[in-house]
């Protein structure tokens, strides 16, 4: 019995020591034999499930548990396992005992029980979309049991962004008294609130600093290089991201390719997904011209491989680590994004598939409006664009804005934009006029509206609209000055169509009071009120307008009097032509009087003659407004020779080429010149007394 407890006692010795060391499979071994010894052993029961959930084993750890007849104690272990198996609802029922006894007996005997349960509870809670109520699980947390955990309080920040209450994140954090510098994780999460909330360069310069912190704290960890990368590239991508949202493509393409072309793969599927997905949607190049399909393409084809079957396009299922890690507004954008992918590539009848199951999901739960439920009639309406249905996408589009009033901005404006195609301006400013009120909606919606109203011939309605913007942006003083001095400038052009003078004058003047008379946009409009104003009787003096133009004495200073002079009596063009400023001729390119030539004639000698501009020709698809011209990314490869690049194929010979001259069979079955064989000479010759036959020496010829 002696030497049994003793065997027992090392091994429990050797299982203490396999765990430390990390060797959960050595200790799971040592477990086995602990449970031959004795079966209802509970510490070696306990030891074999700790064993199993290090492993990731979690369906094999709840069979254990429920072997060794501990459902009732394990709870916390069997709610993890549910968890990480994504049967969350299951796994907030196992935890709603232990949640109801941490409420029910506060005292501090519950805090090792409850606290790790409510902890978990709020993991449950943030995976299943519902923030609101991993808030409350975090509030009871650091009010009932005072957590002060920086992993806590960075994780109470990834809630609030969730939730959509990114704007009072800096409240919180001076409540939570926690700052970006105690973690590369709450910069990172603070970073996040700030790209919710819009504000991109802030955001950069945060996730600089996190990347910068979470560097250094890593390296000091003796993390390896690539184990740092890996840890930070959901700082690298989110960066990427804003970059991008700046409009600095090239450099969010940059770190893009950085993250998915690492020297090793990337384990974080999610992270990998989410780069995935923003490297195509911020790479410029979406449309379907015939220079991006290539790039349309390569992406349809990184979004196929996230999926659990890339052969069947029409599916929505993902990689089983996807579905655990991603939530279902993350996977139904990545399932928009592939179908639209679909249709810019020609591939109709996968997105058609996609479109059709995203309906049938939102239909059963509809989704929030922080996740832009506006995609799907977009997709849907393209879809029948691509039929050749433009009334059909029309009526769509009008329907869904009618019945989601508040987010009806992008739905109403691709409405313009068919009505534009369809050659119905007055249709596509009614679009605009529905999407927005008044001023509202920026300036380049506002410019637009004005275009269209002028050419459908609604000038008054143009200058309405105008009014009531240069009202609203007043209102907003400092920060609408702007936008003040381009409605008014607007309003100077468009009363000078109108062939108002006196009143584009008044306005003028508003113009310049509101410090808008010195841009270009302003100097244009000067030089059209001159001649307007010229030209109108009963017009006010020009000399009030004087003020606003430039001075004329330094371009006097620069006059040469003895060059005007010569150029009038050369008798070779006006004598403007070499008047600085002149549009004909350069000054530079004065003709000068030599001295006398040869016959006593003048020689005229001609300066340096202007090099012609020539026109410049930009490449196929270009287009200026797009980051990179919205052209693909230079070949790496292109300062290689044509032979050492990758995608290099080798010339193969021709069939007529590779038969001439070959020699079919063994070496030697060919045709052989006979004469050159030795042992058919006459034995005369073969013994060697015969003469060689010497070359004929050249004859000499004598001199003379």
């Amino acid at each position: 019995m002696a030497d049994a407890n003793s065997a027992v006692e090392a091994l429990f010795e050797d299982l203490d020591k396999a765990a430390k060391a990390g060797q959960h499979k050595k200790a799971l071994k040592i477990v086995e034999q602990l449970l031959v010894v004795d079966r209802t052993d509970e510490d070696a029961h306990r030891a074999k499930v700790a064993a199993l959930m290090q492993l990731a084993e979690w369906q094999p750890a709840l069979d254990a548990i429920k072997a060794a007849n501990l459902n009732n104690v394990l709870v916390f272990e069997q709610a993890y396992c549910m968890y990480r198996m994504e049967r969350l609802d299951e796994g907030l029922a196992l935890l709603k005992p232990l949640l109801d006894y941490g409420a029910n007996t506060p005292e501090a005997g519950s805090q090792e029980v409850v606290q790790p349960a409510l902890e978990l509870a709020a993991q449950l809670h943030y995976r299943q979309g519902r923030s609101q109520e991993c808030i409350q699980v975090y509030d009871r947390l650091f009010q009932q049991y005072k957590a002060d955990s920086l992993q806590l309080k960075s994780n109470v920040l990834a809630a609030y962004v969730a939730a959509g209450l990114s704007r009072e994140i800096p409240d919180l954090m001076a409540a939570m008294k926690v700052s970006p510098k105690d973690g590369y994780e709450v910069g990172y999460n603070k970073a996040c609130g700030l790209l919710d909330a819009g504000d991109w360069s802030a955001a950069e310069t945060e996730l600089r600093m996190a990347l910068k912190r979470g560097r250094e704290t890593l390296f000091e960890e003796d993390y390896a290089e690539a184990e740092v990368d890996e840890e930070l590239a959901p700082l690298s991508v989110q960066l990427a991201y804003a970059l991008g949202r700046q409009g600095r493509g090239p450099e969010a393409q940059e770190l893009y390719d950085k993250v998915l072309r690492g020297k090793q793969e990337m384990s974080d599927e999610a992270t990998r997904a989410v780069a995935v997905n923003n490297s195509f949607a911020d790479c410029g190049r979406i449309d379907g011209a015939a220079a991006n399909r290539k790039t349309v393409g390569g992406a349809a084809k990184k979004l196929e491989a996230l999926m659990a079957d890339s052969n069947k396009p029409g599916s929505t299922s993902l990689t089983p680590g996807l579905e655990a890690r991603l939530s279902g507004g993350q996977k139904r954008l990545l399932t928009l994004n592939r179908a639209l992918t679909y249709i810019l590539s020609g591939r109709v009848e996968p997105a058609r598939e996609l479109a059709a199951q995203v309906a049938r999901l939102e239909a059963a739960q509809p989704v929030s409006a922080a996740i832009a439920p506006h995609l799907l009639p977009l997709l849907q309406a393209a879809l029948l664009v691509k039929d050749g249905k433009g009334a059909e996408a029309d009526e769509l589009l009008n329907a869904w804005a009618a019945k989601h009033s508040g987010q009806s901005l992008e739905p109403q404006l691709a409405r313009a934009q068919l009505s534009l195609e369809g050659g119905q301006p007055g249709a596509a400013a009614a679009a605009l006029t529905a999407a927005v009120s008044g001023g509202s909606g920026g300036a380049g919606l506002l410019a637009t509206r004005v275009a269209l109203m002028q050419q459908v011939g609604d000038s008054a309605g143009a200058e309405v609209l105008l009014e009531e913007a240069l009202a609203a942006s007043r209102k907003a003083g400092g920060a609408g000055a702007a936008m003040t001095t381009w409605c008014l400038g607007a309003l100077v052009s468009l009363k000078l169509r109108g062939g108002r003078a006196n009143e584009a004058l008044a306005t003028y003047g508003q113009l310049q009071a509101a410090g808008g008379g010195g841009s270009a946009q302003a100097s244009a409009l000067l030089a059209r009120l001159l001649r307007a104003v010229a030209t109108t009787p009963g017009a006010p003096a020009l000399a009030s307008l004087a003020k606003g133009l430039p001075s004329l004495e330094p371009e006097l200073r620069a006059l040469d009097l003895d060059k005007l002079e010569g150029a009038a009596t050369t008798g070779r063009g006006s004598p403007t032509d070499d008047v600085p400023g002149s549009s004909k001729r350069a000054h530079e390119a004065m003709d000068t009087v030599a001295e006398a030539g040869p016959k006593g004639k003048a020689v005229r000698e001609r300066g340096p003659r202007k090099k012609a501009k020539r026109h410049k020709r930009l490449p196929k698809g270009y287009n200026p407004a797009l980051p990179g011209g919205g052209m693909p990314p230079p070949d790496p490869e292109r300062w290689l020779p044509k032979w050492q690049r990758s995608d290099f194929k080798k010339k193969k010979l021709k069939s007529s080429a590779r038969e001439k001259g070959a020699i079919k069979g063994s070496q030697g079955a060919g045709k052989v010149d006979m004469s050159l064989d030795r042992t058919t000479a006459d034995a005369g010759k073969a013994s060697g007394s015969a003469k060689p036959v010497l070359p004929a020496k050249p004859t000499k010829k004598k001199r003379k």
